[in-house]
């Protein structure tokens, strides 16, 4: 009896060992921006975004996604994939994809030289999030 009850919490604990693994590496949920260049110059966001409503990528379940880049900007929606690099996003009008790499704890979106972006997860919701995905 003694040994079944061993056996029991060291299947408990495996599990819980997994599931915090799994956890680590998901990209599902809520990524901030962090950082900004513009043109090839970095952009203070303290002073882009005074209100605090910096742009967002949130990665939702059923694969979907909603991205915000900030104030004036629309809210794009698509479908998302993990990659190899990090995501392929594929926005539903336009059906263009373009991958996000990862890099260390941050997700990186690169325009072409025209913008790049970089998000970090977060657990809180985005402060645009409510006003701007309806």
């Amino acid at each position: 009896m003694k040994k079944l009850g061993l056996l029991l919490v060291a299947v408990f604990m495996l599990c819980l060992t997994l599931t915090a693994c799994q956890g680590k590496d998901s990209l599902e949920g809520y990524w901030v921006m962090t950082g900004m260049e513009a043109m090839g110059q970095k952009v203070e966001l303290e002073k882009a975004y005074p209100d605090g409503k910096v742009g967002f990528l949130s990665f939702e379940s059923g694969s979907k996604f909603i991205a915000f880049f900030g104030t004036g900007s629309e809210v794009v929606k698509g479908t998302w994939e993990k990659t190899e690099k990090g995501v392929k996003l594929t926005e539903e009008k336009s059906k263009q994809p373009i991958e996000a790499t990862k890099d260390g704890d941050k997700l990186v979106l690169d325009m072409q030289g025209m913008a790049k972006f970089e998000f970090t997860k977060s657990n809180e919701k985005p402060k645009a999030y409510d006003e701007v995905v309806k």
